[in-house]
């Protein structure tokens, strides 16, 4: 069971994936505080305890630090006591070079909030898998607390307070669509859709019979989303699905024909769409918690998410 975040709780911030900027990443703490006056410690690619300036930073080409230096910073993190959550930075690219040199039972042994999407959807579920427990898909410090041009979202704080620190059911009303059923229940999985078709074939792949798969992806066009959608049917892992969830993802489908196609190509209940991911609004999602969806009225669905 992972720790609830307290007031002055100690988190530790990582940039396993891509280069940050560091003007947003400040930001984006300063709004942390604000939250729960809490107190940060910094990765080793980032500084570690010292100030945030350009000089303190770590680059490696396009990456956020060398592997040695993220794997380092990760392996740190969880094994420092006074770490109550992790959260990082930014997505970008990176993770899937470092999961087959994390050290599992290290991590397995103390286990703590660790939260982040895109990219790090590999981390989350490799870390899920192999150490069983809760890992939450959820805002980042640069892309959601860290925002330039307008004010991190109800949804995302509110549902912060309630599954983090409050430890309770997160309750949403939004606008949506659910096809081939009126009401799905069940354990939560899934990400970012790119990054979870890439942990096929590995031992980080994610068990998800049973489960309701939550997927987002950013930057794709319609056919390949489908085209890594029916990757994973003929790698039969949506056989024994309980439903699919689609996320509010920019530049891709955003239309009610998008989830009918899925719905009755897999002959699954899908739902969407849904406020998480690369989009303004970020609700939380642990993987592993559980999420109970139901038609109200029209075009009307009431969410209930919890650990």
């Amino acid at each position: 069971m992972v720790p609830r975040l307290q007031p002055g709780s100690t988190i530790g911030v990582i940039a396993p994936s891509g280069v940050f900027n560091p003007q947003r990443l400040q930001h984006g703490l300063d709004r942390l505080r604000q939250v729960g006056d809490f107190t940060f410690r910094f990765a080793k690619n980032l500084g570690e305890r010292t100030p945030l300036i350009p000089g303190n930073l770590s680059q490696n080409y396009e990456f956020s630090g060398s592997d040695p230096d993220r794997i380092d910073s990760l392996h740190t993190m969880f094994a420092d006591e006074e770490i109550e959550a992790i959260f990082c930075v930014r997505g970008g690219h990176g993770v899937l070079r470092i999961l087959d040199q994390l050290d599992y039972d290290l991590i397995r042994s103390h286990p703590k909030i660790l939260m982040g999407f895109s990219d790090i959807t590999a981390l989350l579920l490799a870390i899920h898998q192999q150490c069983d427990f809760t890992t939450f898909h959820g805002p980042m410090i640069q892309h959601d607390w860290g925002r330039a041009t307008s004010e991190v979202s109800t949804i995302t704080r509110e549902s912060f307070q309630k599954l983090l620190v409050e430890g309770t059911a997160y309750h949403m009303e939004i606008s949506g669509h659910l096809f081939r059923a009126d009401r799905i229940s069940g354990q939560l999985i899934g990400g970012n859709l790119a990054m979870l078709t890439s942990l096929l074939g590995t031992p980080f792949f994610p068990d998800v019979r049973g489960k309701i798969l939550f997927l987002e992806d950013v930057n794709e066009h319609i056919y390949k989303l489908d085209r890594m959608l029916h990757h994973l049917r003929l790698a039969n892992q949506l056989n024994h699905l309980h439903g699919i969830i689609w996320g509010q993802t920019p530049l891709a489908p955003t239309d009610h024909a998008f989830l009918r196609m899925i719905a009755d190509r897999f002959r699954l209940p899908v739902a969407g769409f849904l406020p998480f991911g690369h989009a303004h609004d970020n609700v939380i999602l642990p993987l592993g918690g559980v999420i109970d969806l139901q038609k109200h009225h029209n075009q009307t669905l009431i969410v209930r998410i919890a650990l």
